[in-house]
């Protein structure tokens, strides 16, 4: 959600606790669709970092060119 509505085509990233800055970082990138949703199965249990960047251009705006947000959000997952 973006201004109260949902926003498709927003591009976000999952990586798994710990592997952040490895070698092979295993980012998991996704994106949202046209309902604003984002899902997103986790293979491992654990925690997660999920980050995620929107701007739209303003047309008639004499303080800015863009507007946008961003998300950081952590959860856990567990696996039966």
């Amino acid at each position: 959600m973006f201004n109260g509505k949902p926003q498709a085509g927003v591009k976000a990233e999952v990586v798994r606790e710990g592997a952040r800055y490895r070698n092979d970082p295993e980012v998991k990138e996704l994106v949202s669709n046209k309902d604003g949703i984002i899902q997103f199965t986790p293979t491992h249990a654990g925690r997660y970092l999920l980050m995620a960047n929107h701007s739209e251009t303003l047309k008639n705006d004499p303080l800015a060119d863009k507007v946008g947000g961003q998300l950081f959000f952590t959860f856990e997952a567990i696996l039966d």
